[in-house]
């Protein structure tokens, strides 16, 4: 069973964001908790605040969205999955950089 949740929204002001981040705290505690307004559940259910963050442009953005991949992997499959993943992911992008070097490389002219 999952302990958090991700969610990617947008919103066109702060303070809408801050209500909004109120309003579904409350929601969710009520609904796990099946306390009601007015009967309260008696004490605190959130251990920590939300952890948010600002995504900044598309390059961020799939960032982001890899990284919920690569979590869902790890919830489904196993969490040493992920850990496969991103070795897979680095000896990947080593490739590509070494590739990115021959091309720049200018092929040496020996003239006779």
């Amino acid at each position: 069973m999952s302990n958090h949740a991700h969610l990617i929204v947008r919103f066109a002001s702060r303070a809408m964001f801050q209500k909004f981040l109120r309003t579904i705290t409350g929601l969710i505690a009520r609904h796990v908790t099946g306390a009601r307004k007015g009967r309260a559940f008696g004490k605190r259910f959130f251990d920590e605040l939300a952890f948010t963050r600002v995504v900044k442009g598309f390059r961020d953005l799939r960032g982001l969205v890899a990284y919920l991949a690569k979590n869902e992997i790890e919830r489904d499959v196993h969490p040493l999955a992920r850990v496969a993943i991103e070795r897979e992911e680095a000896e990947a992008r080593k490739l590509r950089q070494r590739q990115a070097r021959r091309l720049k490389r200018k092929p040496s002219i020996n003239l006779v």
